[in-house]
């Protein structure tokens, strides 16, 4: 074999390549090539070129979950991040407390009566309920005056302050 022999191909015998014609050799090593590029062309998607993820096709395996510096990604705050809840109002500067007993074990279905007395203080959860604020209501009144001088009708235009919509978001402080 030359140095500019192709090579054969393993789905054919060593007696059948040498059987081939030279012309034939060039043209099948050719093809193999082209084909090589088809196939690895084919095989692209957006994991393994710069393709876009939406031209991959539905059987492409699915993308894994980007995560810094490859650690698993984990949920919530940082590990000694300090605790950020809104601390308990005591309970004579609450509006209202509503006491909510269990009625019945859950283990055995048994009724438990009003007057047991509870074996450790109350878990407590207080509500915030942020009232809304009455609209407030402004009245423009467009006065039409007559011209003392002149004797024309005058109707008052409305201000640029004023929204000509019936209603209007308020300015916030």
């Amino acid at each position: 074999m030359g140095m500019d022999e192709p090579q054969r191909p393993a789905e054919l015998s060593e007696e059948a390549w040498l059987d081939t014609p030279p012309e034939v050799r060039q043209f099948i090593a050719l093809l193999m090539a082209k084909l090589a590029a088809l196939e690895a062309r084919l095989n692209q998607n957006s994991q393994n070129s710069s393709k876009p993820p939406s031209s991959d096709p539905p059987s492409a395996p699915p993308r894994p979950a980007k995560t810094p510096r490859g650690k698993p990604k984990t949920k919530g705050a940082q590990p000694g991040h300090p605790d950020q809840q809104r601390t308990l109002l005591p309970v004579e500067e609450v509006d209202q407390v509503i006491p909510i007993r269990p009625t019945s074990c859950p283990a055995c279905q048994h009724a438990l009566p009003d007057d047991l007395e509870p074996v450790a203080p109350p878990q407590r959860q207080q509500v915030w309920e942020i009232p809304l604020a009455p609209p407030e209501v402004t009245e423009y009144q467009y006065h039409t005056l007559v011209c003392p001088c002149c004797q024309a009708r005058v109707a008052a235009e409305r201000p640029d302050t004023c929204s000509q919509a019936r209603l209007a978001l308020g300015s916030w402080p």
